[in-house]
């Protein structure tokens, strides 16, 4: 038995992390070195980021004897992030993979097929903690000054603490599969998932935002208020409790204990896991490859069948279509774009009551302003995925751009016409934002932010669907592939912090100028940019599509 999962297990991490074979077959080995170094810089950058705040945080709690509060915070983070990841990655490993209809005729037993694609879950996870939670956990550890047993401790309480979590949602995820007839309802389950999801974000930032932060006294009254919330949690969560007393008597016996505890709830979990989930696994999976037929035939209007429309408008419709019809592309292109800016404007006007950054007297009509609400701007770009994945969306099916009468440029401005329309919304949300907080800002001053933000997110976008033209991925066994496990990825990240780095640096330089005058150098400069680059893909348009075939 155990052979077999661990040959299934196998087969679905190469399914799962697979980018093109063929395509990487003829990479040089150069490129593969550029990736792989940007692929560490980019992980590197995110690890970093959550390193420093763990050491502001910790720092701070070790000023007021309270450092053990941050292990109940970290880990109930942890927890929310497992949960969150599990459910979306669940759907689509455990029923809407290409794989299924090839194993179900297999003499597979239904536990083997259940353990060996939540073990793949798993190793998925893991690859989300570590950028995520290793760097806090380290410095947590450096800065009370702990010993070698916690370090031993910490690596055992990752590798095992995700499990809990992970089969709470997947247990959830397979109730739901299992009465549900999911090949008619599976979009709608999707988008309910998701939503529900995303309100119970913005609820938490709504609540975490009606405490006030003036002082460090404050602030550490408020996370003592939050930790009094994980241990709430932990009544009905009961692996957090035995994680944070591991860790926190790492040089005694009660570790030893609380250790053993929280690995006896993690096999209790697994054990109910096996048995629960293979009585309904299997009849949820077949009841959505067999279930959900629908009698009623769909009406359809002739006259709108054969109606005519411009070529541009039909290309640019369809893709929006594809877009919003397509539950795995709406959450993970459309509403992360979305819900990021509301995200920052909730949390904006939330503090201090929405009042007293109003009352902020300074002076944001300058050239560095200028640049780092420009920067800021770009940065929510990141949160669109659109331009990066417009060419793999379309699969195997891709090939047909180069049958369709319409010039293969203007086709891949069609594509990209979405994303640079939806970034329009995180731009006109922060500039809202500034207008509030500073309410005497001129209009010139929020015109030169809008132009100069569309141009580097229409500059942006077509050197993002230039790389998914170079790097397709086109031979994926789910939509959710597309994005989730799409390499191309990480050179929007790269981009983005590249375009950030050039903007930054011409406010510093051009600090003394008036910020029209830095307006005007920005415009020339990525006006420029984005000229030479859509001259490039008009003039190597044949060339560009050398790998769509």
């Amino acid at each position: 038995m155990m052979n077999r999962i661990i040959k299934l297990v196998k087969v679905f991490l190469k399914t799962s992390i697979k980018t093109n074979n063929n395509e990487q077959k003829q990479e040089k080995i150069s490129k593969k070195v550029i990736t792989g170094v940007g692929a560490t810089i980019l992980l590197l950058y995110v690890v970093s980021i959550f390193g420093f705040l763990s050491y502001e945080l910790i720092k701070l709690l070790i000023d007021f004897n309270q450092e053990s509060m941050f292990l109940g915070l970290f880990m109930l983070a942890i927890a929310a992030l497992v949960i969150f990841q599990t459910i979306f990655s669940s759907i689509n490993l455990f029923y809407f993979s290409k794989d299924i209809p090839t194993l179900l005729p297999l003499p597979i037993k239904p536990s083997e097929l259940l353990i060996a694609k939540f073990i793949t879950l798993i190793i998925t996870e893991y690859i989300i903690e570590i950028a995520f939670g290793l760097a806090p956990i380290i410095i947590y550890g450096i800065l009370t000054g702990a010993g070698i047993l916690f370090f031993v401790y910490a690596f055992l309480v990752l590798l095992i603490f995700p499990i809990f979590p992970a089969i709470v949602a997947t247990l959830i995820v397979m109730i739901i599969m299992r009465f549900a007839r999911l090949t008619k309802y599976k979009d709608r389950f999707q988008f309910i998932a998701g939503f529900l999801s995303i309100i119970l974000a913005i609820g938490i930032q709504f609540v975490v935002n009606q405490i006030n932060e003036p002082t460090n006294e404050e602030l550490v009254q408020s996370l003592t208020k939050a930790n009094g919330m994980v241990e709430i949690i932990n009544r009905y969560f009961i692996s957090i409790e035995p994680t944070v007393n591991t860790l926190i008597n790492s040089e005694n016996i009660v570790g030893l204990i609380e250790f053993l505890k929280l690995l006896g709830i993690t096999i209790f979990g697994v054990l109910i896991f096996v048995l629960l989930g293979s009585k309904i696994y299997l009849k949820g999976i077949i009841g959505n490859y067999t279930g959900g037929i629908s009698g009623k035939k769909k009406k359809t209007n002739i006259k709108n069948i054969y109606k005519k429309n411009e070529a541009s408008t039909t290309y640019f419709l369809k893709e929006v279509k594809t877009l919003f019809r397509n539950p795995i592309y709406f959450m993970q292109c459309i509403l992360p774009s979305i819900l990021m800016p509301v995200i920052l404007v909730l949390s904006i006007y939330l503090s201090s009551d929405g009042h007293i950054l109003q009352e902020l007297n300074f002076n944001v009509e300058n050239s560095m302003a200028l640049c780092i609400i420009i920067a800021i701007i770009n940065f929510l770009f990141t949160m669109n995925f659109i331009a990066i994945t417009a060419i793999s969306r379309d699969g195997e099916n891709a090939v047909f751009m180069k049958y369709i009468p319409i010039s293969l440029y203007k086709q891949l401005i069609y594509k990209i016409m979405p994303g640079v329309i939806l970034n329009i919304i995180p731009t006109l949300l922060t500039l809202v934002i500034v207008k509030v907080i500073f309410s005497d800002v001129t209009l010139t001053y929020i015109g030169i932010i809008f132009v100069i933000s569309f141009i580097m997110n229409y500059l942006q976008s077509e050197l993002l669907i230039v790389v998914d033209l170079k790097r397709p991925k086109l031979h994926w066994s789910t939509e959710y592939a597309v994005v989730k496990q799409n390499m191309n990825m990480m050179f929007e990240f790269i981009l983005t912090f590249l375009f950030i780095g050039i903007v930054i640096a011409i406010g510093i330089f051009a600090s003394k100028l008036n910020y029209i005058y830095t307006g005007i150098i920005l415009i020339i400069l990525f006006g420029t940019i984005t000229f030479i680059v859509s001259k490039y893909m008009n003039k190597n348009q044949e060339k560009l599509f050398e790998k769509i075939n």
